[in-house]
């Protein structure tokens, strides 16, 4: 089973492109999704603390805020519980930063795969044979994003540094990004979306592109997609979208479809 779980973040963007007041409190978020072209399947808990950031109003600061709190990452080969933190000190721009332990686990036949270099082969039919392992490491990712929204129409790009730590020399397969990294080392995205909201829908089109620095190597996708959202009662929201698209860069889906789809809901403990 090959993942590529960083192609759900643009669904979770999309529905959240417009910015809304932030309100104090305790939330917690369950999101669950799944892609094709690689396979895979992540369910995301989130259980934070939210406070605006100044007490001032107006466009450029309602939606000032500051979110801490634990994100956990569960999928078949992995988990990763993140602490994070997301500060958005003017309504145009959000920082994300989160640290955490990616523990790899054999019992459901994936795990954590070493290879031999770079460009060693990482298909589904090569992963399948290979040993796997328990094995765990750090992680740490930084997500500074733009936003704009004017009228019914928002724009948002995101770029995010990443950096791996196994602790030991060679390579493996990673497979949130679907690809092969030294055991210490980093990644480099860029995620850009437009969007046009029709009253609870939000569609438009996303342009993602992935680089390692280390081997030189990118993969690059543009997609539709379309983001739903809307409340579920005074304290809770609900969100729900799919994106799907073509490889414009790829080792092993060059010209080939690739789609995932997101949902969750989020409630506010009063």
């Amino acid at each position: 089973m090959r993942v590529l779980l960083c192609f759900f973040f643009p669904v979770v963007l999309a529905a959240q492109a417009f910015a809304e007041k932030a309100e104090r409190g305790f939330i917690v978020d369950q999101g669950i999704g799944g892609s094709v072209q690689p396979s895979g399947a992540q369910s995301a808990t989130k259980v934070f603390f939210r406070t605006p950031l100044y007490d001032r109003s107006g466009l450029l600061w309602d939606s000032v805020k500051i979110d801490a709190g634990l994100d956990n990452r569960l999928t078949p080969s992995y988990e990763v519980p993140f602490l994070f933190i997301d500060v958005v000190p003017i309504a145009f721009l959000d920082i994300r930063a989160r640290a955490g332990y990616m523990l790899f686990y054999r019992g459901l036949g994936y795990g954590f795969t070493r290879l031999s270099s770079y460009d060693a082969e990482y298909s589904e039919s090569k992963l399948s044979a290979l040993q796997r392992s328990n094995r765990g490491g750090l992680w740490f990712d930084l997500s500074p994003s733009l936003r704009f929204a004017y009228g019914p129409a928002a724009f948002v790009n995101t770029f995010t540094f990443t950096r791996v730590d196994f602790g030991e020399s060679g390579y493996f397969y990673e497979p949130y990004e679907d690809v092969v990294l030294r055991c210490t080392d980093h990644t480099l995205m860029n995620d850009t979306i437009l969007v046009w909201r029709f009253g609870p829908l939000a569609a438009g089109a996303d342009h993602f592109i992935l680089h390692v620095p280390g081997s030189g190597y990118v993969s690059e996708t543009v997609s539709a997609l379309a983001a739903f959202s809307g409340k579920a009662g005074a304290d809770a929201e609900w969100y729900a979208g799919t994106k799907a698209g073509i490889y414009l860069r790829n080792r092993y889906y060059l010209n080939q479809f690739v789609a995932a789809a997101w949902a969750g809901v989020s409630l506010r403990l009063r």
